[in-house]
């Protein structure tokens, strides 16, 4: 069974994204947001907010609490939602729906959560606009979907009105700006699936990464199989 499988695409650009996505237990269980369970130990990737809501996490007993207790336990950050990137998501996909949608600003992300310290924002910021994308309002977002009996996610970055076909185009560059370059960046050679165009990404092992574009939003797929990957083309807009 061919498996399509993530490379280097969307663990670079959407790292805290595929962090928060993944979840994961504690030892210490904090209450779920938008599907979403923060770990103790991952405190600062916090849960991303469902369409249209904007959550507080509210603090685990392993969190910091401030000096003055009278003031209360710290809470997590949150972060606003991109609702055009939400609704671009599919309700249904193989007669199943799709559940867990959620999406934030990066930069907002970015700010919260002291990724800084690892990614120069300004230089990012910078680099980007070079390439005619505004950092301030690029937006990721992730899905999850039952395609084949099997559970799969969706993964989506946006760039309000701007073509995200640049992403791609300067895929190099922009990895390079996270900091997350590659010793070997993937092959792109352009495809059709479903009958409509997408971009290979290939890395020197052979895993390949899905990249479709429509309009200012890539929707990334990844650890699918041939057959689940044509299904979820088919219901992307």
């Amino acid at each position: 069974m061919n498996r399509r499988s993530l490379s280097i695409p969307a663990a670079a650009l959407s790292a805290v994204l595929l962090l928060a996505a993944c979840g994961g237990s504690s030892a210490t269980t904090a209450p779920s947001v938008g599907g979403v369970t923060p770990t103790t130990a991952a405190a600062k990737t916090a849960a991303l907010p469902t369409s249209g809501a904007v959550p507080t996490v509210a603090p685990t007993e392993a969190q910091p609490t401030s000096p003055d207790a009278t003031q209360g336990p710290v809470s997590a950050p949150s972060f606003a939602a991109d609702n055009g990137l939400a609704a671009k998501f599919p309700t249904m996909i193989d007669g199943q729906p799709v559940t867990q949608v959620q999406t934030a600003i990066f930069a907002d992300v970015l700010q919260q959560t002291g990724g800084s310290s690892d990614v120069n924002i300004q230089t990012l910021t910078q680099t980007l606009a070079g390439i005619g994308i505004d950092f301030s309002n690029m937006s990721f977002g992730s899905a999850q979907a039952t395609v084949d009996g099997e559970s799969v996610a969706i993964t989506a970055l946006r760039t309000p009105n701007t073509d995200a076909t640049k992403i791609i185009q300067n895929y190099g560059l922009i990895v390079t700006a996270f900091g997350s370059a590659p010793e070997t960046m993937p092959t792109m050679s352009p495809s059709t699936i479903s009958g409509k165009n997408v971009t290979l990404a290939t890395d020197s092992d052979g895993t390949t990464t899905v990249l479709y574009v429509t309009g200012d939003t890539l929707f990334i797929l990844q650890n699918m199989t041939d057959s689940q990957t044509a299904k979820v083309v088919a219901a992307l807009p």
